[in-house]
């Protein structure tokens, strides 16, 4: 920016010492003064922002009102040329991020104290720094620590992403509320202290990840590893002082610095921690149970593997304080190293299971220390007919074995199953059957429930299985008869009256509640099964989507992160975030929870239709669109090669989207919007003849949907594009009038409505809807609204 021997004002530069998102620092003279500075020039790209210059000097002002020695000093705040600049005292020294491995422990205590020093000084002013790293703290020479960068208005957004979807920003040491995008207060330096803190004692970062996207998930969702199991040479007090810091809700932190400073000179008096320091979040023991692997020779015996994991699962979280949780099914990695990798577990449970005539056989295998050390083996074998005893046993000694390799207490729980084992043969199956979802698998579960009752009529499981399935046949419109509705309450009653305490049977019933649109009681018998089993995570997830429902994305969201603690390695939970956070525009954190969902199952098509639809609203089409291509790969969502086809035509590959949106017509997927599109495509190409037909194919597609479903907006408002585009410009308006009048429209809806205006010529109206759009769940984001071709010269008429 500057040569050697230049001069800013009054400075000369003498070398550049480095650069960062904000601009260049030299080492300069104020030749006024004689004096050696840093010199910050504050790059273009902000120096042009009025509103960021007029931050800046603000925040500079602040600053320059700090006087400790552990902050540098800010010397002047200036411009030079309409260039901002800003001078500050120069230290002579190195950064911590530099000398850390080279300090020794009680260095390290030293540094702690005056970072926390010249942090209470600067907070006492109520001056922020938002941007706490190692990079910004100097080793002087004589080793005591300066904090730069005090005064700089930083720009941290999170939902700032490259074109290969890394995000902005130094993430591994932001605040859960700065990944948010949430308000900022004097905690979210403590919480980058605590982060530095946890570095410096133990070499490691307490949130890591192999992508950005995977650091924000971390530091949103999971607990570090305490630093005293990070390097046990660490004395007791490390620990509270450390993950009270890091506390994930603020209010749980240390209320400000001067309370860190108290603790750490009481401790370093005694040695000890203080037991009044207040609670932390102590973090859960993580165990992931793989799917049992099927030993019989028989493939169709899979179904009844599956299912019993899933009871194992549950019998061992009756007995252990851990989170116990499976891997994701169509995962078939069976290296033990890779499993705790990409599940980021303590432990992983391994087993088979094999049924020869009359005879079961169940082996276990219980590994920790990153799949290292296997820490217990044991075979189980009887006959068919104890197969309840079998698995009481199995889970009762495996856990065992858990609590004495952790350290979590275990219960002893006295506890069996009590059903005819081939009445729980044709359970597992039917529940095998029930989550295909197909309309042709569902009735055949009903079968299989059906007869497991047969042989065991008090078989509340069975009951309860009958009744998912009748709530679902009824939600999913394949059977929407009030009876329908009616017996999948029924069921869940019976199952009610057979054991009270089932919270599968109270989530059953709060299940049918929401379907039937009784949100009231759907909450009352959901919050009755997770009260009964406080580790029910498929009830605190079914919570949040009645929230979900009720267009309480808070509640919605506490619920499913109660869920996703409960239950770590479940896709819905992740899908179900990703929604909430979409909703809620909070892009990056969308991307983050989705890109976790695909890690842990890398066939997970919903998750990557999600992703394709965040990478849209974050500005970058060519992501979208691969991630469109993986949901069509894995059949994750019918709207995936329309969605895919836009992502391509936004990018302007015409003919390639054109392509994509015929296979959806191929395979009869919303033929009203492949229609248009390949209009608008036509339109785009100056093809007006066939763009004619593709908009008339389009209407007349949407008219046909909506006499079978006249109160679909979606469908209604692709209609009115189509007649906009079609030159009918009456029968659109009238379409929009009815539209724009519905209190209940949702961004999406808007979006599509202002895309009409757009087409119709008029501007005004089409940008007051924009506006409104992206004020609105679901709307667009301003990336994805300056990509959108409709708002081009070419086809909104301006």
């Amino acid at each position: 920016m500057f040569s050697i021997g230049s001069h800013v004002g009054s400075y000369r530069i003498v070398r550049r010492l480095g650069e960062g998102g904000m601009g260049v620092v030299y080492e300069a003279v104020d030749e006024r003064l004689d004096r050696t500075v840093a010199l910050k020039v504050i790059s273009d790209k902000f120096a042009r922002d009025p509103e960021y210059r007029t931050r800046l000097f603000q925040e500079a002002r602040s600053a320059a009102k700090i006087n400790t020695e552990h902050v540098v000093k800010i010397w002047e705040c200036s411009e030079f040329e309409g260039i901002p600049f800003i001078s500050y005292e120069y230290v002579s020294g190195r950064g911590l991020d530099e000398v850390m491995p080279e300090l020794t422990f009680e260095e390290k205590v030293k540094i702690a104290r005056e970072l926390a020093e010249g942090l209470q000084i600067a907070h006492s002013l109520g001056v922020i720094h938002r941007d706490l790293k190692p990079g910004n703290v100097i080793v002087s020479d004589s080793g005591s620590i300066k904090i730069l960068d005090f005064g700089l208005a930083k720009i941290i957004s999170a939902d700032t992403i490259d074109s290969q979807g890394n995000i902005e920003g130094t993430l591994f040491y932001m605040s859960p509320e700065q990944v948010s995008g949430a308000k900022q207060s004097l905690s979210t330096d403590i919480f980058s202290y605590g982060v530095i803190l946890y570095e410096l004692f133990t070499g490691h970062k307490p949130f890591d990840g192999e992508y950005s996207a995977a650091v924000v998930y971390a530091i949103l969702h999971e607990d570090p590893i305490p630093p005293c199991e990070r390097l046990t040479s660490l004395p007791d007090w490390v620990d509270p002082l450390v993950l009270k810091l890091l506390s994930r809700n603020a209010t749980d932190r240390f209320p400000d610095m001067r309370s860190v400073i108290d603790y750490l000179d009481t401790t370093l008096t005694t040695d000890t921690a203080i037991a009044g320091v207040g609670s932390y979040k102590a973090r859960r023991r993580e165990v992931t149970v793989t799917h049992l692997r099927n030993l019989s020779g028989d493939p169709s015996w899979d179904y009844f593997c599956v299912g019993f994991t899933e009871d194992l699962i549950r019998e061992i979280s009756l007995r252990i304080d851990a989170v116990v949780s499976v891997e994701p099914a169509g995962v078939a990695e069976r290296e033990i190293t890779s499993i705790f990798r990409r599940c980021r577990s303590d432990y992983v449970i391994t087993g088979t299971l094999m049924r020869w005539q009359e005879e079961i056989k169940l082996g276990l295998s219980v590994y920790g220390e990153n799949g290292n050390k296997l820490i217990y083996g044991e075979q189980f074998r009887g006959e068919a007919k104890q197969l309840f005893e079998l698995l009481s046993h199995a889970a009762r000694n495996a856990s065992e074995a858990l609590a004495r390799a952790s350290g979590v207490a275990f219960a002893d729980v006295d506890r069996l199953m009590n059903t005819n084992v081939t009445a729980y043969d044709f359970y597992l199956k039917g529940r095998s059957y029930y989550h295909t979802s197909k309309p042709e698998d569902l009735e055949f579960a009903i079968s299989m429930f059906t007869k497991a009752l047969e042989l065991d009529p008090g078989f509340a499981l069975a009951k309860t299985g009958l009744s998912d399935v009748h709530a679902f046949q009824y939600s999913a419109y394949y059977d929407r008869r009030p009876e329908k509705i009616a017996l999948a309450i029924e069921e869940a009653h019976q199952a009610l009256a057979i054991d009270p305490l089932l919270p599968e049977a109270h989530r059953a019933l709060g299940r049918c509640y929401m379907f039937m649109g009784d949100l009231e009681n759907a909450e009352k018998s959901l919050k009755i099964s997770v009260n009964i089993s406080p580790k029910f995570a498929m009830g605190y997830r079914t919570l949040a989507w009645l929230k979900d429902m009720a267009g309480d994305d808070e509640a919605a969201l506490i619920w499913a992160k109660k869920a996703l603690e409960l239950a770590p390695t479940d896709l819905e939970t992740l899908l179900l975030l990703g929604l909430l956070y979409l909703d809620m525009r909070k892009f990056t954190l969308a991307m983050a929870t989705l890109q976790r969902a695909v890690e842990l199952g890398p066939d997970y098509g919903r998750a990557y239709h999600c992703l394709g639809v965040v990478y849209l609203k974050l500005g970058v089409p060519e992501l979208a669109l691969d991630n469109f291509l993986l949901a069509i790969k894995y059949e994750g969502d019918p709207n995936s090669h329309v969605d895919a086809g836009y992502a391509q035509l936004v990018t302007g590959d015409y003919e390639r989207a054109k392509s994509l949106f015929r296979e959806s017509l191929e395979r009869g997927y919303l033929p009203f919007i492949a229609h248009y599109f390949l209009g608008l495509i036509d339109i785009l190409q100056d093809n007006s003849e066939h763009a004619a037909i593709n908009f008339e194919k389009s209407y007349q597609s949407a008219d046909d949907y909506l006499s079978r479903d006249p109160a679909n907006c979606h469908v209604a408002s692709y209609r009115a594009l189509a007649l906009a585009a079609a030159g009918k410009k009456a029968e659109a308006l009238l379409i929009l009038a009815k539209l724009v009048a519905d209190p209940e429209c949702q961004g999406d809806l808007l979006h599509n409505i202002a895309r009409c205006y757009a087409l119709l010529g008029d501007r005004h109206q089409a940008e007051t809807l924009k506006a409104r759009a992206m004020e609105h769940p679901a709307g667009p984001s301003p990336k994805e609204l300056e990509s959108d071709p409709h708002f081009g010269a070419k086809l909104s008429h301006e």
